[in-house]
């Protein structure tokens, strides 16, 4: 199953990444947001089947696939938010983000890692990779958190990629994300 779980998020369309700063980014360090926090005008998706609710701005294309209830949303612009769901979770978020980050750079050239360790998301224990990489003539900066629900019933792997020129300016938006994404349990 891990293995599985490896392939998939190694060829996802996107993986979040943190501020051009250092390692903060989808609220690892930070307190939760209040649910309430969602900007005006934001539309929201929820779908109990897939342990999760989550808002997202005005023309930003959704699509949902796979096993793992992937969700992707996309601006157009090379910036994504990338949500995936399994009821029960597939193990410790640690040691799936080690390995997951081991065999990404073995099939990534270029990869660099900026972080790998354990953090906190909406108050809850996660471990969080952020990272750039090559990929279709530009590099992607992306931050990936994953954690398990309170009350351990569902695995989410959250991710934000941005364009690398794009980064520094788009941390509003991975903030606004983080409060947008609600676990339902």
């Amino acid at each position: 199953m891990l293995a599985l779980l490896v392939i998939l998020l190694a060829t996802a369309v996107a993986r979040p990444s943190s501020s051009g700063s250092g390692h903060a980014a989808l609220g690892a360090v930070a307190a939760p947001a209040p649910a309430a926090a969602v900007p005006v005008g934001w539309g929201t998706f929820s779908d109990p089947g897939t342990g999760y609710r989550i808002a997202s701005p005005p023309g930003w294309h959704r699509e949902t696939s796979g096993p793992y209830h992937r969700m992707v949303l996309a601006d157009g612009d090379g910036r994504a938010f990338q949500i995936e769901s399994a009821r029960p979770p597939l193990g410790d978020p640690m040691a799936l983000w080690t390995a997951l980050a081991a065999s990404f750079a073995k099939g990534h050239r270029g990869y660099h890692k900026i972080h790998l360790g354990r953090g906190r998301y909406h108050g809850m224990s996660a471990a969080v990779w952020e990272f750039t990489h090559p990929q279709g003539g530009r590099t992607l900066h992306k931050v990936d958190v994953t954690f398990t629900s309170p009350k351990g019933q569902w695995g989410y792997a959250v991710l934000f990629t941005a364009p690398a020129r794009l980064w520094p300016s788009s941390q509003v938006l991975v903030r606004a994300f983080e409060q947008g994404f609600i676990p339902l349990e």
